[in-house]
């Protein structure tokens, strides 16, 4: 059975994708009270940069769009 998501990044950018995540769940804690839907877009993105560093998989690098990491 074929794998259904194939890593497309290395270490650094598993590490750096994850470590965005947890800084923009950060944000999102701490814009809260004064913007909800700030933090709400804040911590979607956290959560996407969370899984992207879990996963080992770019949506962009799977595009075919090149990124730096």
């Amino acid at each position: 059975m074929k794998k259904c998501i194939v890593s497309n990044i290395g270490a650094s950018g598993r590490w750096l994708r994850g470590m965005g995540g947890v800084s923009l769940l950060a944000g999102a804690w701490f814009a809260y009270p004064q913007w909800p839907w700030v933090a709400l877009i804040l911590a979607l993105s956290g959560i996407s940069g969370i899984a992207a560093g879990f996963l080992g998989w770019c949506a962009l690098r799977a595009m075919g769009i090149r990124t730096p990491f």
